[in-house]
């Protein structure tokens, strides 16, 4: 269904719309110390039609995007270890691929209350290179990343990137 209201002498348009999605996802562990997962999912699998404008009459489906996407935390020693991922991403004739990496340094020897430095740096091939810094603290993890434009863009982008901050937190089962 849709509603179109005038408000200060302007068309909004509220449409509302079902839009289908699904995936699978298989995480596991060669020996219980790494992860790694592998999934594939898709968006609008039944491309539901959107208007951006007041006349009903002129409808746009939105395309079905596909994800497929991979990784792994794999620890190198007792201090060190690296964590991978993948993910790649088409809608129309549009496609975006990112990879990269960080690497954790165990910054302290409590079981109980890890703490870990990481660094890493992805990559969205053929636009922006993205370094990354994060801090885990328990069960707490903050991380800051920022996309330096290396393609095109940065003369429309002024070679301004974009942040982006993140804040983890993952509860782990308690023991019976």
């Amino acid at each position: 269904t849709s509603a179109e209201f005038i408000s200060s002498n302007r068309i909004v348009s509220n449409n509302n719309y079902i839009d289908a999605n699904a995936g699978v996802l298989y995480s596991g562990s060669s020996n219980g110390i790494n992860n790694y997962y592998i999934g594939f999912s898709m968006y609008h699998i039944n491309r539901p039609k959107l208007s951006f404008r007041s006349d009903p009459k002129v409808n746009y489906n939105l395309t079905t995007r596909s994800t497929i996407h991979g990784g792994g935390t794999f620890p190198l020693n007792d201090f060190l270890g690296v964590s991978l991922s993948v993910i790649h991403q088409i809608q129309n004739k549009s496609s975006e691929t990112v990879l990269g990496g960080a690497v954790s340094i165990k910054a302290n020897k409590d079981l109980e209350k890890v703490t870990n430095v990481y660094a890493g740096s992805w990559l969205r091939v053929n636009d922006a290179l993205i370094p990354y810094l994060g801090l885990e603290i328990g069960n707490l993890r903050i991380g800051a990343s920022y996309d330096f434009n290396v393609s095109d863009l940065k003369s429309v982008t002024n070679s301004r990137g974009g942040s982006e901050f993140s804040i983890i937190y993952v509860k782990q089962k308690q023991e019976t």
